[in-house]
């Protein structure tokens, strides 16, 4: 393959990442100037975009849309998301961790410590253990009222 091949292919790559960075800060900014029902939008045709191109960017965009719909009040479809997402791969220690983090979030100091114990179960990761365990010690001693 000719070096210009290889350039004009680098750069249409270099678009599409561009492409997911515009939709996940355009996103995380509305969601700043609370403006929820936007930054839903944009996260959803984030997450549209990369099912087609860039599946590695689904639970990311996933992700911030559940926790769109939380600031925005509706912890019931966040919560349904959450265990939706839970039950089509209970083996991903990241789900139980977005679980725990929405319970902390919400003040639900029980919930959140039986998912980051959940969490702490899967992770195999050990600096991820780590992080989760100061976080869960924090909850235990009283220091966290949420996030």
């Amino acid at each position: 393959m000719n070096k210009f091949k290889i350039l004009k292919r680098l750069i249409k790559e270099f678009r599409k990442i561009i492409r997911i960075l515009w939709y996940d800060i355009w996103g995380v900014f509305f969601i700043t100037i609370k403006q929820y029902g936007l930054a839903e939008k944009v996260f959803k045709r984030g997450l549209d975009f990369s099912k087609r191109r860039y599946p590695e960017f689904v639970d990311s965009f996933t992700t911030w849309i559940i926790f769109t719909y939380d600031y925005r009040g509706e912890k019931d479809k966040a919560l349904k998301l959450l265990k939706t997402r839970i039950e089509s791969k209970p083996e991903e220690a990241k789900y139980f961790l977005d679980l725990a983090d929405f319970y902390l979030f919400n003040n639900e100091k029980d919930l959140a410590i039986e998912n980051y114990k959940k969490t702490l179960e899967l992770e195999k990761d050990e600096e991820q253990r780590y992080v989760i365990q100061a976080e869960l010690n924090k909850i235990n001693e009283g220091g966290r009222d949420g996030l």
